[in-house]
């Protein structure tokens, strides 16, 4: 590196280092309160969605196949919706 590339190097790092952050710890805390909640829903979501496709079966799928993608859809929408209460009682 070159004599004079270090105090532009220098210069840009304590600029860096003086600059405010872009989100206050507050703000960061509501973005995250906002995913859990978003998971929350999600998860809800799939699990009507696995409901409305096992028990109206909209595809026309054998019994075993539907209730195949009723429980996967069940499984998935409690995972998704305990992780977003997880993310959301931490915030």
């Amino acid at each position: 590196m070159g004599a004079h590339q270090k105090p532009l190097l220098i210069r840009c790092c304590r600029a860096w280092d003086d600059t405010p952050a872009l989100f206050s710890s507050n703000s960061i805390g509501e973005c995250v309160y906002y995913i859990g909640k978003t998971l929350e829903l999600m998860g809800i979501v799939c699990l009507g969605a696995g409901l409305y496709l096992g028990c109206v079966n909209p595809f026309d799928y054998s019994e075993s196949k539907a209730m195949g993608v009723e429980m996967g859809f069940l499984t998935l929408g409690v995972l998704v919706f305990f992780v977003g209460r997880l993310i959301e009682k931490r915030s």
